[in-house]
């Protein structure tokens, strides 16, 4: 599912009752995503989101061309093996939460910022809602 660069989206997962979701970046070769995954960390997964998640949506960052792509799913790459938490600033890059993996890529590689209302954290409906993606 999707192609490189592309943010991958779902609503599936949730905490308590609230339904954050889950966002990853499809790597260069499409069989892979970056995410960051509690009890994981950032990680290198197989893309299976197709079968793994039963809401998905693919989308692509607006103006951003393949050599932006690769960048941000190279940034992503950089980072495998950093902790997990939700407990972090979207700036500081010593601790991950998914959608934080997916902004920062687009933000230090490309400078878009996708985080749509600008809060202290980006969720994925942060990324999904902002005017810089496109869903298709």
């Amino acid at each position: 599912m999707g192609k490189v660069g592309d943010i991958l989206t779902t609503y599936d997962n949730s905490t308590s009752s609230w339904r954050h979701g889950h966002d990853a970046i499809v790597q260069s070769d499409n069989s892979r995503v970056m995410e960051a995954w509690a009890g994981k960390g950032v990680r290198n997964y197989q893309n299976n989101w197709s079968k793994r998640f039963k809401s998905k949506k693919k989308q692509y960052v607006k103006g951003a061309d393949i050599y932006d792509k690769v960048k941000a799913q190279r940034y992503a790459s950089s980072k495998t093996g950093k902790p997990y938490s939700v407990a972090t600033t979207k700036n500081s890059t010593n601790k991950y939460y998914c959608s934080k993996l997916v902004w920062q890529s687009y933000k230090n590689t490309k400078g878009t910022d996708l985080d749509s209302n600008g809060g202290a954290l980006v969720t994925p409906a942060d990324i999904d809602h902002s005017s810089k993606t496109v869903s298709y």
